[in-house]
């Protein structure tokens, strides 16, 4: 037995522990690491598009699917939704270039302490279920933070899934920003 704590996790865990994998970015720049107050290691902090009126998918990765004839892909991810955000404001989910999921604190974020909170929304057929942890993770911010551990489900899109975040945010990086950890995309292989 090996003794890596990673080597039974499923092919498609990513902690983030050991960097950022396929992630990208915006011009296909790779992400950054971050370690929040907890202990946990998570790929961001990511600022939202600057324009509270505008979403752009501002990180991906892709999968190799083993099923791509199910009809239903299931996968799972932590979303820290860190700071300030201001009124509606929120995260999209993307499968495949097309939100299928959005997150809105329809009257301001600084630490939701229920799902009530939230605004949550799908479409294309995803269903979820979510559960928040009240928490201060971001060192930027005294206040109360969020993350929603979420699992999705979605048509299966072929033999690649590529999955993707993108906020409305306006403000600055220290202010409100989101970053996620334990995405799970079970029966794949990371292809970035």
């Amino acid at each position: 037995i090996s003794g890596d704590a990673d080597a039974f996790t499923p092919a498609g865990l990513e902690t983030f522990s050991a960097g950022t994998g396929g992630w990208t970015g915006a011009g296909a720049t790779a992400r950054s690491t971050w370690t929040l107050n907890k202990g946990s290691v998570v790929l961001g902090p990511v600022a939202g598009s600057g324009n509270s009126t505008s979403w752009v998918q501002q990180i991906q990765s892709s999968y190799q699917l083993t099923d791509s004839g199910a009809a239903t892909t299931t996968f799972s991810f932590d979303l820290y939704v860190l700071d300030s955000f201001d009124a509606n404001e929120g995260v999209k989910v993307y499968v495949n270039g097309t939100a299928v999921m959005t997150i809105i604190a329809p009257g301001g974020a600084g630490g939701v302490s229920n799902l009530a909170g939230f605004t949550i929304t799908t479409s294309g057929g995803a269903s979820y279920s979510a559960s928040l942890t009240q928490g201060n993770y971001s060192a930027t911010w005294a206040g109360s933070d969020d993350k929603l551990s979420i699992t999705l489900t979605v048509p299966t899109p072929g033999s690649v899934l590529t999955l993707g975040f993108g906020s409305n945010m306006n403000e600055s990086l220290s202010n409100e920003s989101f970053a996620i950890d334990n995405v799970n995309v079970p029966g794949s292989g990371i292809i970035g």
